[in-house]
């Protein structure tokens, strides 16, 4: 029974599956029910951006001592910000998103945060954010990021703000893309950013890394999955999929040198695989890999950046 617990639903410390319970968990059967969902995050870090990444806590289902090194690493490498949300006080865990200890390790990283009150209704927005705030001191961060959209110029770019309001330092301006949130990474002192929508026209990408500042474009009717840089910014890897309810066009995963736009690897996958895109430090690079029936995650060693 123990072995099919990851796919059963827990509400709280108690397990179900359909409409037959199975008890009570605790001690370490937490740990085992949990872990999944953190190797989830650990390996596909680009999947989880804009959302509290502990919502697993939500009915109070938690271990102790968890070891948050490997998910933290993996955002970090990643250069997504994390969200500190206010929405767990509301919710039956009545604790902020994430854990303190889980905060501590993301600011030993330099990983960028923002906030959020995951808000249904206008009156909610912003609320509790003094706790939010005192969270983020505790764990020694100084700032939030933001994403700044102005519609008059349409110019897109991430923002660092003191705790007053103040901005800190200079933004990093996303030119010659329209992107959201979700499609806007740091990396290092640099940024990657892709359009997260087109009305007509081919997606691009474009990014400012390891001093070269360029751009791509996918091929007409294909749109991007997914966008990762290997953490020195030397690699950016792009994951295309049919943008088109007709045809049979393959989806695609490929490496992008950013000094000069060339192609270093590129991989055809069948329509609608939506790989997903990870580098596994500087050294390797991973991808949802599908082959008519068979799934799987495949590595890949980089070659050595000149």
């Amino acid at each position: 029974m123990r072995e099919s617990w990851p796919a059963m639903r827990i509400f709280g410390r108690f397990i179900f599956q359909g409409s037959r319970f199975y008890g009570e968990v605790s001690g370490d059967e937490v740990r085992f029910l949990i872990q999944p969902y953190w190797q989830g995050l650990e390996f596909s870090p680009d999947r989880f951006k804009g959302i509290f990444v502990d919502l697993v806590k939500i009915f109070g289902l938690r271990a102790d001592s968890f070891d948050y090194g490997p998910v933290v690493n993996a955002i970090a490498d990643a250069g997504v910000a994390v969200e500190v949300s206010t929405a767990g006080l509301s919710k039956p865990v009545r604790e902020l998103y994430p854990h303190p200890e889980f905060l501590a390790a993301c600011r030993a990283r330099d990983v960028p945060v923002t906030l959020a009150s995951d808000a249904h209704s206008p009156d909610v927005v912003g609320r509790d954010f003094d706790q939010a705030l005192e969270l983020l001191r505790g764990a020694g961060y100084e700032t939030v990021t933001v994403f700044e959209h102005e519609y008059a110029s349409r110019s897109n770019a991430v923002v660092t703000l003191g705790f007053d309001g103040a901005p800190q330092g200079e933004p990093l301006v996303a030119s010659g893309v329209d992107p959201q949130p979700t499609t806007f990474l740091q990396v290092g002192g640099g940024w990657v950013a892709w359009d997260a929508y087109r009305e007509e026209g081919r997606y691009r990408i474009a990014w400012s890394l390891a001093g070269a500042s360029r751009s791509s474009e996918v091929p007409l009717g294909r749109g991007i999955t997914a966008v990762g840089a290997d953490p020195g910014g030397s690699y950016v890897a792009v994951s295309t999929t049919t943008a088109l309810n007709i045809g049979r066009i393959a989806d695609s995963v490929y490496v992008l040198a950013t000094k000069d736009g060339a192609e270093v690897f590129r991989r055809y996958l069948p329509t609608y695989s939506r790989s997903g895109v990870a580098f596994l430090g500087s050294e390797r690079f991973a991808y949802d890999d599908r082959d008519a029936d068979r799934f799987g995650v495949r590595v890949l060693r980089l070659p050595t950046a000149d």
